[in-house]
């Protein structure tokens, strides 16, 4: 079981099946779930259909309204969405972010954390909310 301190941990299974622990209490993970750990919830994963295949990216500084810091949902829950129609455009999304981090382009870590928040939380909040609902958040 582990846990972090200062980052909302995202973890999206691209391939294969996992089972996710919080205590004593097991879960489903299946491709195409996207699963988000707030800072500081105790947690594991186990992946047991090979191959299985995922990312995993850390975000910090997250202020959401209603939220303590670096929390991206409530502390009573674990969420655990799949992502449906918009589960290749995350994919890509974090496999991008990923080959960024590889290279050795001149591009800034606070430039592609602030692209890669904003792009995910304007998916991650159409999943919760659906694109009217976004929309109007938006153009308020």
């Amino acid at each position: 079981m582990h846990a972090y301190d200062d980052s909302v941990e995202l973890i999206l299974i691209t391939e294969g099946q996992s089972r996710i622990f919080i205590g004593e209490k097991e879960f489903p993970g299946r491709q195409g779930d996207l699963i988000i750990f707030n800072s500081k919830f105790v947690h594991d994963e186990y992946f047991c259909v090979h191959p299985s295949f995922l990312y995993c990216i850390g975000i910090r500084n997250i202020k959401e309204p209603g939220l303590r810091k670096n929390a991206l949902i409530s502390d009573q829950v674990c969420l655990r969405i799949h992502t449906k129609a918009l589960a290749a455009v995350l994919g890509e999304l974090f496999k991008a972010t990923y080959q960024l981090l590889q290279e050795k382009r001149k591009i800034g870590r606070n430039y592609l954390k602030e692209l890669f928040c904003l792009t995910f939380l304007l998916a991650f909040n159409n999943l919760r909310y659906g694109v009217k609902p976004l929309l109007e958040k938006i153009l308020l």
